[in-house]
């Protein structure tokens, strides 16, 4: 017995020094004054147990960051007088300089003799499940982020295939119950409706395959060198007929040599979707101007137009979801405005971005920039 009791002194210690965070006996004073703090210092503040109680610290509180301390306080000084215990997360600055979460879970208890108040309580360094939940936070705003703009596609691409849709099937009744009785331009001009209907059902299906396409390449990307004046050739092929039928004339300038390591795909719809909007609020007969340069391992690719413009309040949230600023091109074209959202979000992982500068019936420039090895960032 007398042998176990001489052990106790060395097992309490062991005990506390194995376990998962610091155990502590402190003067309830205005510097939280150490009395007795385990071995588990050495891992939750950087200090060992001597530093904290006999060096130049001067009280525990110092380490508690200056924004943390008076919420710290508060909540032992209830704790005290409430005669409960308390439990508190809040910041320390680490021995290495480092801003390290901890919690602390203590009791106060009253020395009858001098009235004074001690804490005793234990102290775990917790960063990790701070990273852990903020990265959770990140996560889920991100899949509500994208939940939004899924249903606000949907939204448009419902709404606008309506129109159609309705169009298609009620000229094609109207044309099944009434055949005999119209003439060959008047069927000329029923048909030529119903094919208009056709080919914007068309489009806004291509529209979805497009983003689904676009969802798939950035979560598995394929990239390698893409020759920049060759993806701006081939983006001049495939709008061809749109530039053809407002007779837009496009300048181009862009060093022949010029490459960038990507995914040719997700480049070509990130700058699809700039010069489409150039093309779609151009007046006709007007000029897209596209200019391209390479400094510093960035590429930057602008787009300007001398067209409508965009309103200078409407700017800023022009790649949120919180834009509520639509408008029909020149032509009267249709857009969901998802592009430039779905734009932003894309650069944003692929470690680029995309700026707008515009005047209200001057026209806009949009700018591109993304780092020459982006595919770095995917």
């Amino acid at each position: 017995m007398e042998d176990f009791r001489r052990l106790k002194p060395d097992m309490l210690d062991h005990l506390m020094g194995n376990l998962p965070g610091m155990v502590y006996h402190c003067l309830n004073d205005n510097v939280l004054t150490l009395l007795y703090v385990s071995k588990g210092s050495k891992k939750v503040t950087g200090y060992e147990p001597q530093e904290l109680i006999d060096g130049d610290m001067d009280g525990y509180e110092k380490l508690i960051l200056p924004e943390d301390r008076a919420m710290a306080r508060e909540t032992m000084n209830r704790s005290i007088e409430n005669q409960t215990g308390f439990q508190i997360t809040y910041r320390i600055r680490h021995k290495d300089g480092s801003i390290r979460w901890v919690w602390e879970q203590g009791i106060a208890i009253p020395n009858p003799e001098d009235k004074t108040t001690s804490l005793h309580g234990v102290i775990m360094d917790i960063s990790c499940a701070r990273k852990l939940e903020k990265r959770l936070e990140a996560s889920i705003e991100e899949l509500e982020h994208l939940n939004l703009m899924k249903d606000r596609f949907l939204n448009f691409v419902l709404h606008d295939l309506q129109d159609p849709v309705l169009s298609f099937i009620s000229l094609s009744n109207f044309l099944t119950q009434n055949i005999d009785s119209f003439s060959k331009e008047e069927l000329v001009d029923y048909l030529t409706q119903i094919k208009n209907s056709s080919y914007r059902m068309n489009l806004m299906l291509g529209e979805i395959y497009k983003w689904a396409k676009f969802e798939r390449q950035m979560a598995n990307p394929t990239t390698g060198l893409i020759r920049l004046d060759a993806l701006i050739s081939d983006l001049r092929q495939h709008y061809r007929p749109l530039l053809q039928s407002k007779k837009l004339t496009v300048k181009l300038d862009c060093p022949p040599d010029a490459v960038i390591h990507s995914d040719v795909d997700v480049l070509s719809l990130l700058v699809g979707v700039v010069l489409s909007n150039a093309i779609k609020y151009s007046h006709p007969g007007g000029e897209v101007r596209i200019n391209l340069t390479v400094k510093d391992e960035q590429l930057k690719f602008s787009v300007s137009d001398d067209g409508v413009g965009i309103p200078s309040s409407k700017i800023q949230n022009l790649f949120s979801l919180k834009n509520d600023y639509f408008r029909s091109g020149t032509n009267n074209e249709n857009g969901s405005g998802m592009g430039l959202v779905l734009a932003k979000r894309a650069l944003k992982d692929l470690g680029g971005n995309i700026e707008v500068e515009s005047k209200l019936g001057k026209g806009s420039t949009f700018t591109i920039t993304l780092p020459v090895g982006a595919q770095q960032h995917i």
